[in-house]
């Protein structure tokens, strides 16, 4: 099991890995959030914890389309409850709508922003 702040490294180490992937920057990423370079660098560090207003940036600026990868970081490192990450499988099929729902008001979004 994780403690808080393994998994911030953790998660952080997973956002750094797929911007490095995308060919970005730091800095492009930082254009593209709306966060500044340093809050990034602390992010993906692990140094800071993640907010959820945070991860949408993150999600957006990276144009992800799916958290596949997040659920599955998740399984893998066998993430304590405390941390405050639910498995999608034991969603209320009402959450799960509603997280689709958000989602869905970001497909396309950042091609719209270029």
């Amino acid at each position: 099991m994780l403690d808080s702040k393994s998994f911030n490294k953790l998660l952080g180490a997973h956002f750094r890995d797929i911007r490095a992937d995308e060919g970005m920057t730091q800095e492009n990423l930082a254009d593209h959030t709306g966060l500044s370079r340093a809050t990034i660098a602390s992010l993906e560090s692990g140094r800071q914890a993640m907010t959820i207003y945070q991860l949408t940036k993150f999600v957006t600026g990276l144009r992800l389309k799916s958290l596949d990868g997040l659920y599955e970081l998740c399984r893998t490192a066998a993430v304590p409850t405390s941390v405050g990450v639910v498995d999608h499988v034991k969603l209320t099929k009402e959450q799960e709508q509603l997280t689709q729902a958000l989602m869905s008001k970001f497909d396309g979004r950042s091609n719209e922003d270029d």
